[in-house]
């Protein structure tokens, strides 16, 4: 092993493709190139033998956001603004890497592996082509959370075949393999070798394809961060920032870039700088290059402000030069990592000096708003388990003051596994345990989030309201929480509060299309169809797959005089979510009103099993039967439902049509059409059912005058409306 000295060289740039893929959840030491034995990585270990191993490598977060945000900007957290995986997404002010070379003649593409890196955090910027695949409009239940490492070499095949062979190309490759859950695929013995494994298989088909272009090549591989494999008592990552989690693979190898070995401390944030310098670019100021020698005295910094805004715990910060390793925390640390890599002896209180040189070159301890961006997407991953940014912790509190997060592992630990048991069972088993816990710790406002979920999904929108307060009043301006008492609001029937957190939320922060489909639902709850289609449109003109707004505007056209466009709206929204409240039973009543009404029986079927107690589903499915022909069938869930005021008169003109076709008195129908007139039912449908009854009674004439009452162009059949 040596140290490489070298400056740029001063011949012209050539014009090489540029690679660069990263490897999340990947330390440093499960690369065979960093030392591990026998190596999973044989793909990444030729690319080192070939290149520049830079040998201390910390990233900036042990998140995977604000880590690939420093690689893409050279920007670390404080510059940039994200510290979290749940952030508002990276400023458009920022110039990515992709935006200087797409500007300087490079094609650019990216394909991401995780949720976290979808467009809607802002590392698209300046990519041609973006290929992410998370569709957060589904909702929870339909949005998945990664992508395999053969299916991204896949998509890269893909991407690869339509890019044009005479421009050079910029590509990001990410495999999310190596990240909790692990999956076996039966190359390592070890489930997390296996996975790093796997995804330097998806590393050496990526390199073989870029390189039948034929063109030079320069290729950046870097870890975002690494994993605690009970390092320190940490199972996963981001609640400690010591090296098991924070020291990460990095090499290079292409023009300008000599075989050897980094030794000097390095950022993630170089890897900005270095991609550049492939092109001729100069670097982000604070990014070094890995063409560019050693800095024998640079120091590097890092953070977490995970355990704050998970748990409640004191945020992190550590600074590292070529021997020492300083973390604030409320009890603080140093450690020299050279003579104890595994910093296992906290030498602190015998170097007071050392550590007060690097602790000035950490910022300032100033708050950081809680990570909550977009309402729909925070909340989508919120139900999933990224609960950052749901801290009952006020985010002015001094870092001080709060727990030190290595003296609460066994909270962190009963945490964790309070998350995971909840997620697992039905809603209603996993209230008592998360009501437990809250009441135990109020600062563990993810858990109060959880519990305001689970009482929602068990029936108790009352239940819910009540477990979100605790977070509403520690963070009043979070715009996902705020969206989310709106939909509770809405639930419980208090319309006017949900339309006024909506209106607050629209007015002051860049609401989402989630927001916005929920705020056309509060219109369309009012009785105002109008504004709602608006307000569904506007939702939809944001984002076209918002199947809360598909449902308001397909409702309100079912309501109204498009029963096709009612259909077209409810089929798109059902196969995007087909959990959504109501979108059964309102795709049903639509189908009913284009003569479809066979293929409602079997759902409204198994919407009255599970609503057995809801007279609008009887109603619904009395009507299907009805419009099948199979009046016997139909007529205990009409008789159960005819005479409900809340329903409308139509359950009854239905009843009334029932009656006479299974040969009960036409004064009885005519009694029930009288009572679906007073409660509201189609005036045409009553005086069609009317002209039946004068019929069955001998009276053509009377028929023929009801049938003049029932007007041209009247609705072919009654419809109920859901509420």
């Amino acid at each position: 092993m040596f140290v490489l000295l070298w400056l740029l060289g001063g011949c012209a740039p050539s014009r090489p493709d540029i690679l660069l893929v990263t490897f999340d959840t990947t330390r440093a030491d499960a690369v065979g190139a960093y030392g591990r034995s026998p190596s999973p990585t044989p793909n990444l270990d030729a690319l080192a033998a070939d290149g520049v191993l830079a040998a201390q490598v910390m990233t900036v977060a042990p998140l995977t956001l604000p880590a690939h945000t420093a690689m893409l900007t050279g920007l670390a957290p404080p510059a940039s603004g994200i510290h979290g995986n749940l952030a508002r997404g990276v400023s458009p002010d920022a110039v990515t890497v992709a935006e200087s070379l797409q500007t300087a003649g490079w094609q650019t593409g990216a394909v991401v592996a995780s949720v976290v890196l979808d467009s809607t955090f802002g590392l698209d910027q300046g990519f041609d082509t973006y290929v992410d695949g998370f569709d957060f409009s589904g909702g929870p239940s339909q949005l998945r959370l990664e992508r395999p490492a053969d299916d991204v070499a896949a998509e890269v095949l893909t991407l690869l075949a339509a890019a044009d062979p005479e421009r050079p190309l910029f590509l990001w490759v990410h495999f999310y393999d190596p990240h909790q859950p692990l999956v076996a695929h039966g190359n390592e013995a070890d489930p997390y070798l296996d996975e790093v494994a796997f995804a330097d298989a998806g590393l050496g088909t990526v390199l073989a394809a870029m390189r039948a272009r034929g063109r030079e090549l320069g290729v950046v591989v870097a870890g975002d961060h690494g994993e605690g494999r009970t390092d320190h008592a940490e199972l996963q990552h981001g609640l400690f920032v010591y090296r098991s989690t924070m020291h990460v693979p990095l090499i290079a190898a292409g023009p300008g870039l000599p075989r050897g070995t980094l030794e000097g401390p390095r950022s993630v944030v170089d890897v900005a700088g270095t991609l550049l310098a492939f092109a001729g670019l100069p670097a982000p100021t604070g990014s070094v290059p890995l063409q560019v020698a050693d800095a024998a005295d640079r120091v590097v910094v890092g953070e977490s402000y995970h355990p704050r805004w998970q748990y409640g715990l004191a945020d992190l910060h550590v600074a590292e030069d070529a021997q020492w390793r300083y973390i604030r925390a409320p009890r603080e640390e140093l450690y020299d990592w050279r003579a104890d890599p595994g910093e296992t002896t906290n030498v602190f209180a015998a170097n007071g000096d050392v550590a007060a040189r690097l602790a000035k070159r950490l910022p300032d301890s100033t708050s950081v708003a809680g990570a909550s961006g977009d309402a729909e997407v925070a909340g989508a991953l919120a139900a999933l388990g990224y609960l950052e940014g749901l801290s009952a912790v006020p985010d002015d509190a001094a870092a001080a003051s709060l727990v030190d997060p290595k003296d609460a592992l066994p909270y962190v630990a009963e945490f964790d596994a309070l998350v995971t048991s909840a997620r697992s069972r039905p809603p209603a088993e996993a209230v008592p345990m998360l009501a437990a816990f809250v009441d135990a710790h109020p600062e563990a406002g993810a858990a109060w989030y959880l519990l305001s979920r689970a009482r929602d999904l068990a029936g108790d929108p009352v239940g819910a309201l009540a477990a979100l307060a605790p977070l509403r009043a520690a963070r009043p301006d979070d715009p996902m929480l705020a969206a989310r008492e709106a939909e509770l609001a809405l639930a419980t029937g208090d319309v006017e509060r949900a339309e006024w957190l909506l209106s607050e939320l629209v007015a002051r922060h860049a609401a989402g299309a989630g927001a916005l489909g929920v705020y056309a639902e509060v219109a369309r709850r009012g009785g105002d169809c109008a504004l709602a289609t608006q307000r569904a449109d506007a939702a939809l003109a944001t984002d076209s797959d918002t199947t809360s707004a598909r449902l308001v505007r397909g409702a309100c056209r079912y309501e109204g005089t498009d029963p096709l466009g009612a259909v077209a709206d409810l089929e798109v929204a059902r196969a995007a979510d087909p959990t959504a409240r109501d979108v059964d039973l309102l795709l049903s009543l639509a189908w009913l009103r284009v003569g479809r009404g066979a293929e409602a029986i079997p759902v409204l079927q198994a919407l009255v099993a599970q609503e057995p107690e809801r007279p609008v589903v009887a109603a619904a499915l009395g009507a299907a039967l009805h419009s099948a022909g199979r009046y016997a069938e139909a007529a205990p869930w009409l008789a159960a439902t005819a005479g409900d005021p809340g329903l409308g008169g139509d359950p009854a003109v239905l009843y009334a049509d029932v009656l006479l076709r299974t040969g009960a008195s036409p004064d009885e129908a005519a009694r029930w059409l009288d009572r679906a007139a007073i409660d509201g039912a189609s005036p045409a449908a009553v005086w069609r059912a009317r002209s039946a009854v004068a019929m069955a009674k001998g009276d053509p004439v009377g028929a023929v005058e009801a049938m003049k009452h029932a007007g041209e162009g009247a609705p072919a059949a009654p419809w109920l409306r859901v509420r």
